[in-house]
């Protein structure tokens, strides 16, 4: 089931981006943004140095893609990053999964659009800190899973020219989930 899956999403990837389209990680990008968001929490400097930079990367992108937003959606997007690093089309570390981009269409598309700009501080120290001790939590599997897998996020507002391939799961916040469908 999981094959079929992740098939379908090559599939429709492969189908929106050029043959030649190459899935890769700016590793400089996420260096400048790991420099400019430090780990604040004392629970997560409590980490090893990997499960540190990964929470921080997890952080980083509820930060960045949900800071605004109800706390189960801030749930449900650092899920989606998470659900991303089990699928067999991303990479399993959770820092390159959320700075991968690809080439399409002759244009460098990232999987999370905050990535591409200049890395800055957070303007918000004490949400920061409250989303660092969030994405703990889900790293370490302590808060269930309200997408029920997806992979896929986007604002309701919006309408993604990817959106009729998936199907959505469920509406939280302001955000549709979706993953790919199963064939059974």
């Amino acid at each position: 089931m999981k094959f079929l899956s992740a098939m379908m999403l090559y599939i429709v990837l492969a189908m929106s981006s050029p043959a030649h389209a190459q899935f890769m990680t700016d590793h400089g990008q996420m260096a400048r943004w790991l420099r400019q968001m430090p780990v604040t929490s004392p629970e997560v400097l409590a980490l090893d140095n990997q499960s540190r930079r990964s929470v921080a990367c997890l952080a980083m992108n509820v930060y960045y893609e949900a800071r605004g937003s109800i706390q189960k959606e801030q749930i449900a997007v650092a899920h989606v990053t998470l659900n991303r690093t089990h699928n067999e089309l991303y990479d399993t570390d959770v820092c390159n999964t959320v700075f991968q981009y690809a080439w399409s269409h002759g244009r460098r598309r990232p999987q999370f659009s905050w990535t591409t700009r200049a890395a800055r501080s957070p303007r918000e120290p004490e949400v920061w800190l409250q989303v660092q001790n969030l994405a703990l939590q889900v790293y370490r599997g302590q808060l269930k899973d309200p997408t029920k897998g997806a992979t896929f996020f986007h604002d309701a507002h919006l309408r993604p020219d990817w959106v009729q391939k998936p199907y959505q799961i469920t509406f939280i916040g302001t955000s549709r989930f979706f993953r790919m469908r199963d064939n059974g």
